[in-house]
């Protein structure tokens, strides 16, 4: 594993679900490592949502390999993308996207055009 992803993988350990080949292809310079105590609340909101989250920065450009190009995200229900923002503004300095448990990989070849994703 590259160094530079071990912190994340330590503090995100639903990384390890991923093959050694996609995580050896995830840039993570968009990636938020959250305080202690950000970590326990985005843990527990993890666990009411019963999905995975990843704390971005909020300055995030959009890398071309980072996890959006490789797994879907999850579907949330109003009531669960209200708490998926709530603990984003109490964070305050990271965005969250979820991505559901079991992670699901989006097709090979799949390109995003606008919601929907076309082969």
């Amino acid at each position: 594993m590259r160094a530079e992803l071990k912190p994340f993988v330590d503090e995100f350990p639903w990384l390890q679900e991923l093959d050694d080949a996609a995580l050896a292809r995830l840039d993570p310079g968009d990636w938020h490592l959250p305080s202690p105590d950000a970590s326990h609340e985005l843990a527990a909101a993890e666990d009411r949502l019963s999905v995975h989250l990843m704390a971005y920065r909020k300055e995030a450009q959009g890398l071309h390999d980072a996890l959006t190009t490789l797994l879907e995200p999850a579907k949330l229900s109003a009531e669960q993308l209200d708490l998926l923002k709530e603990t984003e503004a109490a964070l305050a300095d990271c965005l969250l996207v979820a991505y559901p448990r079991p992670l699901q990989t989006k097709p090979i070849g799949a390109k995003r055009v606008g919601r929907r994703v076309r082969q």
